[in-house]
């Protein structure tokens, strides 16, 4: 599953940037740190409400 999250976001990342930039004036690898940091701490915000129950 994780291999897939990956592809996705990378994917989702590289799709963002050229449509928001229309150029290549913003990186994707910093598309993809933001969103993939975005997506880190939804997982451990997840897991921790989980522990709480």
């Amino acid at each position: 599953m994780s291999d897939q999250t990956g592809a996705l976001l990378v994917s989702a990342a590289d799709l963002a940037t050229q449509r928001v930039t229309g150029s290549a004036l913003l990186p994707v690898g910093v598309v993809t740190g933001v969103g993939g940091g975005l997506y880190l701490a939804w997982l451990l915000r997840r897991e921790r409400r989980a522990a709480r129950l």
